[in-house]
């Protein structure tokens, strides 16, 4: 029976040093998190330098519709290429079928196009942005 309050009273020892020993540990990582130094995504300290906000050309193709005016007998489409992409086209579809209504020839590389009400089905169509054969956006167009 002495035996066996021995090894409880050891094992009781045993769990207790490691209970201390992991408290240390986690008490040890947090104190350093803390107080560690802040640095941004680029490696320097975030006190030291403000971060530069540099406004870049789009990297993917911009298509959008710009609001019509009531009575209007066209729908306005903006349109960016990334910058990588001087010219293109811009193809109209029907909405429901594999057709294609009509073809924009675009020479620069932003701008607007203005889609006649009258080549819209039901005033519905899809824009497809194009370089060289090549789909890089679709854009759903109404005319309400």
């Amino acid at each position: 029976m002495a035996l066996h309050y021995q090894v409880v009273i050891f094992l009781s020892l045993k769990l207790n040093t490691m209970k201390t020993l992991l408290c240390g540990i986690f008490l040890f990582l947090s104190i350093q998190y803390t107080h560690a130094q802040k640095i941004d995504e680029n490696g320097r300290l975030v006190q030291n330098q403000a971060s530069q906000i540099i406004n870049l050309p789009p990297a993917t193709p911009i298509l959008q519709q710009l609001q019509t005016a009531k009575g209007s007998q066209e729908v306005v489409v903006e349109f960016t290429f990334p910058a990588t992409i001087a010219s293109g086209e811009m193809r109209l579809f029907h909405p429901r079928e594999d057709k294609e209504l009509s073809v924009f020839v675009l020479t620069a590389s932003s701008g607007q196009v203005k889609i006649p009400v009258a080549s819209l089905v039901s005033g519905m169509g899809i824009v497809g942005l194009y370089k060289d054969g090549k789909l890089l956006k679709t854009l759903k167009v109404r005319y309400e």
